[in-house]
Order: structure tokens, then C-alpha cells, then sequence
């Protein structure tokens, strides 16, 4: 037992952009802190979000979803920056450290995991943390160092273990701090004890992309390769499902889809909580996002049994998509939309590349993943 109870209480603590928001950080949070409680650990979600509501992708009722105020004084915040920066006491970021640890003083949580370097700087500012902490690096961590503030950069080491998606990242992360260095990749659900007889599952010709509808994620460029494809004019639709809260790239991609002529054929969606729904109503899958740090909907993809083209330099892309056995990995545009006219040409190969998908991905079930997070908070 600890602290009189008989699981151990798990805080796990995203700063923002975690309510109302349908991204792969979201999903992946929101599916680990389901599957932790499932096992009986009592789990506790934190944010300072600047507005209020749910979380897009469901927690399970049980666990405790604790939104802190984002309010802040901005006149001391004003001193604090001429002062000496987010290091001040009286910054906004210390004020948020400092109402976040007297909660964690009232919890008495047992294991945190922060979801991001900024996210843990946020538990570690002002105080030293009541217990072990990971930190989790959700993309690839090129892309993470690359970007990072100067007053970021010793982060990494007040964290007791960080965890990356690939085993490829480990290295990278390795020579940035002190740290140990943990392997899991995110959990992966599927809806395949509802999909239908793979019979009638490859009937809808349909090509489909979930991710957030933004420049990284190149919607844009997948539009212009599918308006070079010969399945545009064999019936061939093509569906992107994301959020867009990038309204200028949300629009340049509607205009993109009137230029190539693509009204009726290429649609923009909605992000849906349950993608397994729309998946079943496709038989490609398209991701030719730039770089991921594991690919959430690409991955989905592959467990509902659709073949998938993505590009060959695009990282946490290339990990999942085995050239040739899985999918394919296009090495420019015009390569990307040769690889879909070969898919859409011939269903045996569809339905022989889905199933080596679907066979790849289920190494990231959630009962083979969730226990190595177990080892993590257990260690």
C-alpha cells in the first residue's frame, strides 16, 4: 500500500492544449492514463489550459481530471521579465509552478509523467518534485533540440527517466542529458473485433488521412499528388479527418482542391474521437506528414488493415512503414502518387499489404505497452 491506498496515484500533467484538442499527444495521453486506471491505479490529469472543457478523446470515468486556473497577476509577471526572466519568483510560469505543487502537496502522488520538457519545467520551477518523474518526448527529438530555448536545455535532467517512441531516438536523446532512457512506444486500439469479413471491408474506394489539418502535416501536397493520379478519374475520393486550427492552411487547402478540379472528390473532415468508424470505409491509407514522433493515425491506419503510403525521409514515418511489405515510401510527390495508383489498381495487393500492417502494429496493443509502463513506475 502507499500513502494508504491500494494502487499508487499516478499524476500525469500536460500545460496546454490538452481540453477540446484532437491531436496524437492528446490521444496517446488520454489512452495511457485509460489503461493505467484500468489496472486500478488511481490517475489524476492536470492542465493550466487557457479555457475550459473536456478532453477530445475520453477519459474513463474514475479518473480525475484537474484543471488549474490560468489565471495569473500580469503586473508582477511584467516585473519578474525585467527583472531576470521565467525564472523569477514572480513570473506568470512561477506562478503556475506554485499552484500546481500545493496541489501535488495535497495529492501525494506516488509517479508523474509530464507530457513535454515544458510541461516539466512547469513541475520543476519553483519546487523539487515529490517523487519520480518521466518525461515523455512525444516527437522526434531532432526536432525537439532544434527548437528549444536556451532555458529549456536543462530540463531533461531533473527528470528521472525520459521516455522515447523509437529506439532510434534513444541515442540522440542519450547524448542531451543525464537521464535514463526508456523505450515505449505509444499504445495502439483497433477496432478490429467490429470490422466486417475482409471481403466486404476492401469495397469503398476511398483514400484516407487522420491528422491535424496543419503545414507540417502537408494536406496540401497529398491534395496536388492525388490530383496527378489516374484513381481521380476511376472513381477514387480521398478524406482527410483533422482538426484545423490553422485557419490560412485550412484554406489553402480548400483552394488547393478547387485548383486541381478535386470538388466532390476531395473532402476536408472534422476530427471524430472514434477514426476506426471511417477507417473501415476506406481501403488506402495516406500519411505524408514531414516527421513524427510515432504517427498515431499512421499506425491506426495499419491496425484497421489498410495499406499506407508515406515519404521516405519523413521520421517516426519510415519506422512504421516497412517499403514494399506494409506500404510504401514515396521519395517525392509525384512518387507518392504513383504509389497510390498501384494500390488503387490492384485489391490482392491492398489486401496482402494491409495484412502485413495489421500484423506489424500489433506489437503496440495496449496490453503489451501498458506493462512496460508498469516496469517504468514500479522501477
Amino acid at each position: 500500500m502507499t500513502n494508504g491506498r491500494k494502487q499508487k496515484c499516478i499524476f500525469m500533467y500536460k500545460a496546454r492544449n490538452l481540453l477540446g484538442s484532437a491531436g496524437g499527444i492528446e490521444r496517446a495521453t488520454a489512452d495511457l492514463a485509460n489503461e493505467l486506471h484500468s489496472l486500478g491505479y488511481d490517475v489524476v490529469v492536470g492542465t493550466r489550459d487557457t479555457h475550459e472543457g473536456e478532453m477530445f478523446f475520453k477519459l474513463q470515468p474514475g479518473i480525475t481530471l484537474k484543471h488549474f486556473s490560468p489565471r495569473y497577476n500580469k503586473l508582477k509577471d511584467w516585473a519578474a521579465h525585467l527583472a531576470g526572466g521565467k525564472s523569477n519568483p514572480w513570473s506568470k510560469e512561477a506562478q503556475f509552478s506554485r499552484r500546481i505543487h500545493r496541489y501535488l502537496q495535497e495529492l501525494r502522488p506516488d509517479f508523474i509523467i509530464a507530457a513535454g520538457i515544458k510541461d516539466l519545467r512547469d513541475l520543476t520551477l519553483t519546487a523539487p518534485l515529490p517523487c519520480k518523474c518521466c518525461l515523455q518526448l512525444h516527437q522526434a527529438p531532432e526536432a525537439i533540440f532544434k527548437a528549444m530555448r536556451d532555458d529549456l536545455r536543462g530540463i531533461l535532467d531533473k527528470a528521472d527517466c525520459v521516455q522515447v517512441l523509437h529506439q532510434s531516438f534513444a541515442d540522440v536523446v542519450r547524448r542531451a542529458t543525464n537521464a535514463k532512457i526508456v523505450v515505449i512506444p505509444n499504445m495502439v486500439r483497433s477496432d478490429l473485433k467490429s470490422q466486417p469479413p475482409e471481403s466486404s471491408h476492401l469495397e469503398h474506394k476511398m483514400i484516407v488521412y487522420p491528422a491535424r489539418i496543419e503545414p507540417d502535416k502537408q494536406q496540401a501536397k497529398l491534395i496536388k499528388a492525388f490530383a496527378k493520379t489516374k484513381a481521380r478519374n476511376n472513381g477514387w475520393q480521398l478524406t482527410c479527418y483533422g482538426q484545423a486550427k490553422n485557419r490560412k492552411y485550412h484554406q489553402l487547402c480548400l483552394d488547393e482542391i478547387k485548383k486541381n478540379g478535386l470538388e466532390g472528390q476531395a473532402r476536408l473532415c472534422e476530427a471524430v474521437p472514434d477514426i476506426g468508424a471511417r477507417l473501415r470505409q476506406a481501403e488506402i491509407g495516406a500519411f505524408p506528414s514531414l516527421a513524427e514522433g510515432f504517427g498515431l493515425g499512421l499506425a491506426e491506419m495499419m491496425a484497421a488493415g489498410l495499406p499506407v503510403v508515406g515519404f521516405l525521409d519523413a521520421k517516426g514515418v519510415n519506422n512504421l512503414i516497412n517499403h514494399r511489405q506494409n506500404g510504401y515510401l514515396a521519395k517525392d510527390e509525384n512518387d507518392f502518387a504513383r504509389w497510390l495508383d498501384k494500390l488503387a489498381a490492384d485489391k490482392k495487393l491492398r489486401q496482402k499489404l494491409g495484412r502485413k500492417a495489421k500484423a506489424d502494429i500489433a506489437a503496440f496493443a495496449p496490453d503489451k505497452i501498458v506493462g512496460r509502463w508498469e516496469e517504468v513506475i514500479n522501477a
